[in-house]
């Protein structure tokens, strides 16, 4: 699949290449970090420990959102309108994260100034108009270590949302894995159809991601596993314009005979082995999800 690694404390980012890639097609993203884990739902993004479903059939980045959904988080009526959408055979609800976006933003969707003040935030979190986050307040919960947090967070990289960090228990995801569920359910979900790589801080194997392809198969791959380009993505819907992943940041896991196990290499005994749950979930764009942090 993808070389991925991702981890909770800040540090450096993965230096990655994607030439002549940009939003519509792939974006060029490189030096976003994330913020510190100290930060409450009144600031910027929080992602304590790290934490897509490989539902090929499904459109997702020119899907409209289903704006008619009930839900007691749903946003004040002045957050921004999701764009239409055209030619395409399925609507996500609205208030469910998914491949489509989350309540009023989709994915590739231009985040503007009036948005960003629509959600509090006159000013990029990060100082950085080209890496930073915006919290839905609307749904939040309540962690042991932070207190009141946002639930749902959106990753905004040159001037686009790119990522959607879920890391509230209460956030529905579209294929019904939540935070918290068991990494049996994750495996389930997605019929095992999932790469593996140990957490780049946590060697021992207690943290680790489970990465699947949303709407696209990767194709002739770099040895390194290290770069993708439009050369190395192929598109599971014609109706599809944006690449997404998922990938699910588990805790408590254990040491397995590897670091890295590909979706279709995993042996009887790792699968045995593997334990743990789901400490959070990242959707979104290959080039987002790459990202060793997000912004700080």
């Amino acid at each position: 699949m993808l070389g991925h690694t991702s981890i909770s404390k800040p540090a450096v980012a993965r230096a990655v290449t994607f030439a002549g890639c940009m939003f519509g097609g792939l974006l060029l993203l490189t030096g976003c970090n994330s913020p510190n884990d100290s930060e409450n739902v009144e600031g910027s993004m929080n992602t304590e420990t790290p934490t897509e479903a490989a539902n090929a059939s499904a459109p997702v980045s020119e899907a409209p959102l289903d704006t008619d959904a009930s839900d007691q988080n749903t946003p004040p009526t002045s957050m921004p309108s999701a764009p239409s959408a055209s030619n395409t055979p399925k609507a996500y609800d609205a208030q469910i994260v998914s491949p489509a976006g989350y309540k009023t933003l989709r994915f590739g969707q231009d985040i503007t100034a009036e948005i960003r003040e629509q959600f509090g935030a006159k000013e990029p979190d990060t100082g950085d108009e080209s890496c930073y986050y915006l919290s839905d307040n609307t749904l939040t919960y309540n962690s042991t270590e932070f207190g009141k947090r946002a639930s749902v967070l959106y990753q905004i990289i040159d001037g686009k949302m790119a990522l959607i960090h879920v890391q509230g228990p209460n956030a529905p995801f579209y294929n019904g894995v939540r935070v918290g569920d068991s990494v049996d359910s994750v495996m389930a979900t997605h019929d095992g159809q999932l790469d593996y790589e140990v957490d780049h801080y946590a060697q021992n194997g207690d943290y680790y991601n489970l990465i699947a392809n949303v709407n696209f198969t990767v194709v002739n791959p770099s040895k390194d596993g290290s770069v993708l380009t439009t050369d190395n993505i192929k598109m599971t819907n014609d109706t599809d314009t944006l690449p997404i992943q998922v990938e699910y940041h588990i805790k408590n896991g254990q040491k397995l005979s590897q670091n890295t196990i590909a979706a279709d290499s995993w042996s009887a005994a790792d699968k045995d082995k593997l334990v743990g749950e789901v400490d959070s979930i990242d959707i979104g764009i290959p080039e987002a999800i790459y990202l060793i942090e997000g912004c700080s």
